[in-house]
C-alpha cells in the first residue's frame, strides 16, 4: 500500500478555538458573529443619537435598513462612528521631525478596462484599480492610511490592498526583490511592497455598498455555493416560467431571453404598430430609421410615433394607472444544447398573464422616483420614453420583477452576514438585466446589462434575460471578479465629504476622484439600487450642477471648496493629494479650480488628471 502522503495534523479543541479567535482593531472575539455584534450595538446606540443624524450627508433611512446593511465597523451605510479608532489602530502619527520627500508623479497612467476586477460590478464612472495603484506606489509607504472621500466603487481600497501583491504589482511593469522593494522599468527603488490602510467615503449607499463588496472580503467559495443554491432554489419553484415549447418537437425548452417591443399608433390610420415589426431589421439588428405603416404605408419614423398606452390596476399601490403598451416579440430558448429562436405562442403569453396575478404576493420597491410622488418630470434624466414611470417598480415587467423580489428575499435568509452583503453587491450588479433599461442588442456578446450608461434611457425594444442566465456566468467568475486579499484594512463611511469624522494631520495620502460638474446625476442614477436598500442618498450635499435640484456652478463650487476643506484638514502637512478630474466645459473647470484654490492647496501640491 502506498503510504506516501501528508497527514492533516488533528487540533485539539485549544488550537481551533485559537484558530477561529477574530482581532478587530484591537479587540479579540470568539468569532466574526460576536464581532459583528459588539459593534452593531454600538452602531445601533449611534443611531439613536440626533446629533450623529446631523452630520452632513446622512443618507435617508430607518435604524433598522441601515443596520441590515452595514458591518461594522469596517462598513457602515452611514458615517462611521470607528473612523477615529481605525486610525488610532493602523496609523501613525505626524511627526515632523520624520523626513518626507515626493516628487510629483509625473509619468502618464493609462491603464485598460478588461480586468476581472474591474469589470466585476460596473459604476457611472471608475477608475481601474491598477491606475490608482502607481499613486499610491509613488506617494505612499506600506502600512500607511489612504483616503478617497468620492470612493465610488471603492478602488482606491482596492488598489491598497493589491500593493501588498507581487503579482498584481509585478504586472504594473515594475520588479519586487525579495526584501520587497519595487523597482520600475529604469532599475530604480520606487517603494515597498505591502498593503496600505484605506479609508473609503461617498456620500452615496449604492455605492458604498459596491465598495464593501470590494473590500471587506468574505469567503467566496462559501458564498458562491449558497448563492447557486439560491439560484437553484428558485428555479425548482418557478422554472416553469422560463420554459417554451418548442414549435418543432413539441418539447420543453429553456428561455435564455425574451424580446419585449412598444406599440405606437400611427398619426395618418390610427392604427396599432408593433415597433418591433414595423422598424426592426433582422438581418442587420438595427432599427430602422425610417419605415411604412403597414396598415396605410405611410413613411414614419420614431419620432412621428405616439406610444399607445393602457390602464391597468397596480397591484402594489391598489390603484388605476397608465403605461405604454408592450409586448413580447420575440424568446431565444436552448434545446438539446442547440439555441433557437420563436414568436411567443399562446401558453407563453398565459404563463406571462398569470405572472402578472402573482405580483400582489411579492415584496418589492414601490419609491415615487426621486421622491417626487406624481406623474411627469422627476429628475434631470426624465425623457419623453419615462411616460408611465413615475415609481420605482415602473421600470420593470412582471416577470423578472417578480424574480428579483423572489432572489433578494432569499438572500435575506442567507446564515452569514458577508454573504447576505454579497448577495446585494451581485443583485445590483445585474440589476439593469432586470429592468426596461436592458435595451436588446442582437449582436452583443450577452444581454446582461446592456442598459444605456450614465442615463435611465428606456428603448422601445427591450431584452428581458432569465436569472439563469444571467446569473451563472456571473457567479463563475466570482473568485477572478474580487480581490483575493482577505485581510481587513479597510473601512467604509457613507456621508458627505464636507464633514468627514476624520482627524486633522492624519491621512498619509488622498486620492480624489470627484462629480464632474453636470456630466453624471449620481443620486438619481443610484435611486434605483437604492430603493432594494431602503436606504437613500442625501442629495442637499451632492456635489453636482443639476437643475432639478437648484445647483448651478456656484452651488458646485461652494460644495467642492467644503469638501476639498476637509481634505486639506486631514491630510498630513506637506502629504500628497490627487484629483481625476475630466471635463470638457470650461465653467467646470474653473469651478474646480477655484475650489482647489480657496481651499489652500497650490497646484504643485495636487495631481489634476483626465480619464
Amino acid at each position: 500500500m502506498d503510504t506516501n502522503y501528508e497527514q492533516t495534523p488533528l487540533l485539539n479543541e485549544q488550537d481551533r478555538k485559537a484558530q477561529e479567535l477574530v482581532e478587530c482593531l484591537g479587540i479579540t472575539f470568539d468569532s466574526e458573529e460576536a464581532r459583528r455584534t459588539y459593534f452593531l450595538e454600538i452602531l445601533r446606540e449611534k443611531l439613536r443619537d440626533p446629533e450623529f443624524r446631523k452630520i452632513e450627508g446622512f443618507p435617508i433611512g430607518d435604524d433598522e435598513d441601515i443596520l441590515a446593511l452595514s458591518d461594522p465597523p469596517y462598513y457602515t451605510a452611514c458615517p462611521n462612528p470607528f473612523v477615529d479608532d481605525f486610525i488610532k489602530c493602523y496609523g501613525r502619527r505626524y511627526n515632523p521631525d520624520i523626513p518626507y520627500i515626493r516628487e510629483p508623479f509625473a509619468a502618464d497612467v493609462s491603464e485598460g478596462k478588461n480586468d476581472p476586477i474591474y469589470n466585476a460590478h460596473s459604476y457611472h464612472t471608475k477608475v481601474p484599480h491598477k491606475a490608482i495603484m502607481r499613486y499610491i506606489l509613488h506617494y505612499t509607504d506600506p502600512g500607511d492610511i489612504i483616503f478617497d472621500g468620492f470612493c465610488g466603487s471603492g478602488m482606491t481600497g482596492v488598489a491598497a490592498q493589491m500593493c501588498g501583491s507581487r503579482k498584481e504589482v509585478e504586472s504594473l511593469g515594475y520588479h519586487v526583490l525579495d526584501d520587497g522593494s519595487i523597482i520600475d522599468e529604469q532599475g530604480k527603488q520606487i517603494s515597498k511592497l505591502g498593503i496600505r490602510h484605506a479609508i473609503l467615503n461617498d456620500l452615496s449607499p449604492a455605492a458604498t455598498l459596491i465598495a464593501a463588496g470590494y473590500n471587506i472580503g468574505t469567503d467566496i467559495n462559501g458564498f458562491v455555493k449558497v448563492a447557486n443554491d439560491a439560484l437553484r432554489s428558485f428555479q425548482s419553484k418557478f422554472d416553469w416560467m422560463y420554459e417554451t415549447r418548442d414549435s418543432d418537437t413539441n418539447t420543453k425548452g429553456k428561455i435564455n431571453y425574451t424580446v419585449w417591443s412598444d406599440i405606437f399608433s400611427c398619426p395618418e390610420c390610427s392604427n396599432d404598430i408593433v415597433f418591433w415589426d414595423a422598424a426592426y431589421d433582422e438581418d442587420s439588428g438595427k432599427i430602422a430609421g425610417s419605415f411604412r405603416c403597414p396598415f396605410c404605408n405611410s413613411e414614419l419614423s420614431k419620432r412621428t410615433l405616439k406610444r399607445k398606452t393602457e390602464t391597468f390596476l397596480d397591484p402594489m399601490l391598489d390603484k388605476p394607472r397608465q403605461r405604454v403598451t408592450h409586448q413580447p416579440v420575440l424568446i431565444n430558448y436552448s434545446i438539446d444544447d442547440k439555441t433557437k429562436s420563436k414568436k411567443p405562442d399562446q401558453n407563453d403569453l398565459e404563463v406571462l398573464h398569470r405572472i402578472e396575478t402573482m405580483l400582489s404576493q411579492a415584496w418589492y420597491p414601490t419609491v415615487p422616483m426621486m421622491f417626487n410622488d406624481g406623474p411627469g418630470n422627476w429628475g434631470d434624466l426624465y425623457r419623453g420614453y419615462h411616460e408611465g414611470i413615475s415609481y420605482t417598480h415602473d421600470f420593470y415587467l412582471a416577470r423578472p420583477l417578480f424574480a428579483i423580489s423572489y432572489l433578494w428575499q432569499l438572500g435575506e435568509k442567507f446564515e452569514e452576514f458577508s454573504h447576505r452583503l454579497l448577495w446585494k453587491y451581485v443583485l445590483q450588479s445585474i440589476m439593469v438585466s432586470f429592468t426596461r433599461r436592458n435595451r436588446f442588442l442582437k449582436n452583443a456578446f450577452s444581454q446582461v446589462n446592456r442598459g444605456l450608461s450614465g442615463t435611465l434611457y428606456v428603448g422601445s425594444t427591450v431584452s428581458e434575460p432569465s436569472p439563469a442566465y444571467v446569473l451563472r456566468g456571473k457567479l463563475q467568475r466570482m473568485h477572478s471578479a474580487l480581490p483575493s486579499s482577505k485581510q481587513r484594512r479597510t473601512l467604509i463611511t457613507t456621508q458627505s465629504l464636507s464633514q468627514i469624522k476624520v482627524q486633522s494631520n492624519s491621512i498619509d495620502y488622498i486620492f480624489l476622484d470627484p462629480p464632474f460638474g453636470d456630466n453624471i446625476p449620481y443620486s438619481e442614477l443610484n435611486f434605483l439600487w437604492e430603493a432594494w436598500f431602503r436606504v437613500f442618498t442625501a442629495i442637499q450635499q451632492e456635489a453636482i450642477v443639476s437643475g432639478t435640484q437648484g445647483k448651478a456652478f456656484r452651488e458646485y463650487s461652494e460644495l467642492m471648496t467644503d469638501c476639498l476643506a476637509e481634505a486639506y484638514r486631514v491630510l498630513k502637512p506637506g502629504r500628497w493629494l490627487t484629483i481625476e478630474f475630466h471635463n470638457s466645459k470650461n465653467a467646470v473647470w474653473n469651478a474646480i479650480q477655484d475650489a482647489i484654490g480657496f481651499v489652500g492647496f497650490v497646484i504643485a501640491d495636487v495631481s489634476v488628471g483626465g480619464q
